[in-house]
């Protein structure tokens, strides 16, 4: 019991001492808390006009928080904490959130068709990998420690202090909303809810203190002791690596080469993205898994340790293949851009581990290293996300429309004739990626709004067309809505009043010479719409709609995405017995299919029900 509470006096004494070790880590917090607590105080609608000065002032310093606390260590290690420089290099910290707040709120604004600005994905995207680096920095300065054996030690010191002041925060939380809860169903039931969200602004800022406090001073001569006990890992910790996480990557990795290998020689369909998510992650979570092991020394962890870059090579080619082939069909673009980068780090850090037992020390620094600079030339000019996937398909849409006859001397012709389906989906596939670009340079003979259905096809000569390659994404969609003919209904007598709330949960009950009949739209179990009419209790006509909305989708014309017009006479259905006859016209119909688990979902309004009775 003495041990337990002396645990946890250590922890919060830490909280408080984060105060005087990390001055400007704690001045960046205290800044995202008064901000996270204003934005609470305010209307949704008030806050949404402040929303991008919020996010600038927060993203910022919490770049700072991060940055100060890798400067810390760094003087403690490299300086010992020379006062001197211990104070300029927490003003650098702050001074560095300033800067980075300039730089978000006047170069990285973007404005929104309503007139709000936010910031721009690439402004994110960079302040994300200042963030991401600084992090780096942090436990890199740590592994550097005298004290410090390697950077696997640095590595589980941080995911140790971070899981307990998480623990901390979530069981603290836990107990004081279990108080205001008790206190608001007893005492006072008008309690705000941002009661709630003021509590657990103040208790993230008292876990970042935790997490803080949980460092040991790095200082040469200084609590020894201390950094030896949290570097020790328990024993749970060898049983959860060891016997657990080691033995799931072990199968996953044979269900990963047994599906690779059934892919590439059964010719299975399967999407880049599926792809690409599961190798990134395999790659990702075994280099994660393989630091965290390098000081266990059981029989499975030291196994692992030398067969997963022979695993993780077989994947990385397989994946290259992939890779190569996504890049043919649709050029660069964000998610070929982004996985061809985990690629590269993924087949560098599998090289500098297979010679692991040569570079023992530095081998795993190298990994954290190689990941900082494939983060700085993910958002870097020319060679970044943004620059090269813009720049390549940019020439991927000219090289299309010049061999095509449609961009003639800097202009867009539109085409009488009719064009290659698979070349009318490229076009409108590289369109939409350039109109939702940020960039601001495009050319002079693209417009924006070619995005929209009818500017495209006014430009082009030809509608927007999706889904030629099956692989392209895990999900397709067909969209098809009536047009604004004139609805001929001169052979029905009855028009039904439609609530769409109502023939989905209750049926339409109506009257007709002295009858009482009920229509039903409900589903089956296949997710297929069906349309019930019962006479008193009797069912006298039960249909689904699947052959009718097979029949539809065979009339696209490969616009797999945005809505299609289609007439009266595709939009409607007719259904009948002996006594009654019903036309069903339909407002709009979508269509989705799900590759990955091989299923279909059907969304259909209903414009009307028009009946004639025989």
């Amino acid at each position: 019991m003495y041990n337990i509470r002396n645990g946890i006096k250590n922890i919060f004494e830490g909280a408080l001492e984060s105060f005087y070790r990390f001055p400007a880590s704690i001045f960046s917090a205290i800044i995202i808390s008064i901000i996270s607590i204003i934005r609470i105080s305010m209307d949704w609608e008030l806050q949404q006009s402040y929303s991008f000065l919020f996010d600038s002032v927060q993203l910022s310093f919490l770049l700072g928080a991060i940055l100060s606390m890798a400067i810390v260590v760094y003087l403690e290690v490299k300086l010992n904490r020379d006062r001197k420089s211990f104070v300029i290099g927490n003003i650098l910290g702050i001074l560095i959130s300033l800067i980075s707040f300039l730089l978000l709120y006047y170069l990285s604004p973007v404005t929104s068709e309503d007139g709000l600005k936010y910031i721009s994905n690439m402004g994110n995207a960079r302040i994300f990998v200042s963030i991401f680096i600084s992090s780096i920095a942090f436990i890199y300065f740590i592994s550097k420690s005298e004290k410090i054996d390697s950077f696997s030690d640095s590595f589980f010191i941080v995911h140790r202090a971070y899981i307990v002041s998480l623990l901390y925060g979530i069981v603290i939380m836990i107990g004081v909303s279990g108080v205001l809860s008790a206190f608001q169903a007893l005492v006072y039931r008008g309690m705000s809810f941002k009661i709630y969200q003021y509590i657990g602004v103040l208790i993230g800022f008292l876990t970042y203190t935790i997490f803080l406090g949980y460092f040991p001073s790095f200082v040469s001569g200084k609590e020894i002791e201390e950094i030896e006990n949290i570097k020790e890992q328990p024993r749970f910790i060898f049983v959860l690596f060891g016997f657990i996480l080691v033995p799931i990557m072990i199968a996953l990795t044979m269900v990963l080469l047994i599906w690779s290998f059934r892919v590439l020689f059964s010719q299975i369909e399967v999407s880049f993205n599926q792809l690409s998510s599961i190798a990134s992650s395999y790659i990702i979570f075994g280099i994660w898994l393989h630091i965290m092991l390098e000081s266990h020394n059981t029989k499975i962890a030291n196994f692992y340790k030398k067969a997963y870059p022979f695993t993780a090579i077989l994947v990385l080619g397989f994946q290259f293949w992939a890779l190569i082939g996504q890049i043919g069909k649709f050029g660069i673009k964000t998610a070929e851009y982004s996985f061809m980068m985990i690629w590269i780090f993924g087949a560098i850090s599998i090289i500098l581990l297979l010679f692991y037992e040569f570079r023992k020390n530095n081998g795993y620094r190298k990994i954290a290293i190689l990941a900082g600079i494939i983060s700085i030339i993910w958002v870097s000019p020319i060679l970044g996300y943004e620059d090269l996937t813009f720049n390549s398909q940019i020439k991927r849409l000219e090289n299309l429309l010049v061999k095509e006859e449609i961009l003639i001397n800097g202009q867009i012709i539109s085409i009488a004739r009719d064009i290659d389906k698979l070349k009318k989906a490229e076009i409108t596939d590289t369109v939409d990626f350039i109109a939702d670009s940020d960039k601001k340079n495009i050319p002079n003979w693209f417009n924006r709004e070619f995005k929209e259905e009818d500017k495209f096809k006014d430009t082009f000569g030809f509608e927007k067309t999706y889904g030629i390659y099956e692989d392209s994404n895990e999900y397709t969609g067909q969209n098809f809505r009536l047009s604004t003919d004139v609805i001929d209904i001169s052979d029905y007598s009855l028009t039904l009043n439609l609530d769409l709330n109502m023939i989905m949960e209750e049926g339409i009950k109506f009257q007709w010479e002295n009858n009482n009949y009920e229509i039903i739209h409900s589903q089956t179990e296949l997710g297929i719409p069906k349309i019930t009419v019962k006479l008193e209790r009797d069912v006298i006509i039960e249909q689904d709609l699947e052959e009718y909305l097979v029949e539809l989708s065979s009339k696209s014309r490969g616009s797999e995405y945005g809505f299609q017009e289609l007439p009266f006479e595709d939009m409607n259905l007719i259904l009948e017995d002996e006594n009654i006859s019903m036309i069903l016209v339909f407002e709009n119909i979508d269509i989705y299919e799900d590759r990955v688990e091989e299923s279909k979902n059907y969304y259909v309004n209903l414009q009307g029900i028009y009946i004639s009775f025989k």
